[in-house]
């Protein structure tokens, strides 16, 4: 990896010049003082551009928050990725707790072969996940042996997460059966917004007994059941699901819900079984 000194308010003014800038990759580390006290500004240039994407070194953390905290025109397109090949686990859950106060951007993705393996971390990206109130997509790369509890719990609060992708270079470890107990109970009641979840490898449990096998390949099926029905919103974009779980849900609530975008035969019995007396009550009168 490159490294670069000196004072970077040349090449931010020469960015600043640029019209429409809407991709850069920034794959470099800083050394000395006057490089690191300069690097904002380089940021600041950033985030004037309409960037459609960046790549970024979690070593250049002032550059970072300059782009994510305070640009103002980052488009819906906008992506953040992360090159972490190398760098010391230390340097890249700041990055976490930087991205944690972006209104703007809408995805983060985690490249290289480094894999999350602190407590700390997990930590940084369940708080990035439990405030964050613009990120869309979020790909991740964890080692197999840590523990998703935590990011699973902090899905209970995030209203704007639609894609979740949490991924191990170890295609041989067996998936935690507490952790997807746990993104299932979340998915269950409290999270209404996530559409895709893919929490570490599965196809260990075609090696494993096939009584085993069934209880994971269960747990999955349903996980992937209620991110399915997370798709289904009325109008306004509310989903049907958290209506008709709420005490004001109304006939007229479930007939949308079951007459909208021919839902599957398992769809309409589950927005059926969840409130009862909107329609058995019709039923028995008829």
């Amino acid at each position: 990896m490159v490294t670069i000194s000196g004072d970077m308010t040349e090449v931010a003014d020469a960015i600043g010049c640029l019209e429409d800038l809407t991709s850069a990759t920034f794959d470099f580390s800083t050394v000395g003082e006057e490089a690191d006290s300069t690097l904002s500004l380089l940021g600041d240039a950033l985030a004037k551009q309409r960037l459609g994407s960046l790549s970024i070194h979690p070593r250049m953390t002032s550059l970072l928050e300059a782009v994510v905290v305070r640009a103002k025109v980052l488009n819906v397109s906008s992506g953040l990725t992360l090159s972490c090949d190398g760098v010391p686990e230390s340097l890249i859950a700041p990055c976490f707790s930087i991205v944690e106060k972006s209104k703007t951007l809408d995805v983060l993705s985690l490249e290289g072969h480094h894999e999350l393996q602190t407590k700390e971390s997990m930590e940084a990206v369940a708080q990035m996940i439990r405030h964050n109130t613009s990120l869309v997509r979020v790909r991740l790369v964890i080692n197999s042996e840590m523990n998703l509890s935590s990011i699973a719990r902090a899905l209970c609060c995030n209203t704007t997460l639609r894609q979740l992708k949490c991924w191990t270079s170890n295609h041989s470890t067996p998936v935690d059966y507490s952790d997807l107990e746990t993104f299932l109970k979340v998915m269950q009641y409290h999270n209404f917004t996530l559409t895709t979840l893919q929490a570490k490898p599965l196809n260990w449990i075609w090696k494993k007994s096939s009584k085993e096998a069934k209880q994971v390949v269960g747990l999955v099926d349903e996980l992937n059941f209620y991110c399915d029905l997370n798709h289904y919103r009325n109008k306004d974009g509310v989903s049907f699901r958290k209506i008709l779980l709420g005490e004001d849900a109304n006939t007229e609530d479930l007939v949308a819900a079951v007459a909208g975008k021919r839902p599957a035969l398992s769809t309409v019995f589950y927005f059926l079984q969840l409130k009862p007396s909107l329609w058995i009550p019709r039923i028995a009168n008829s």
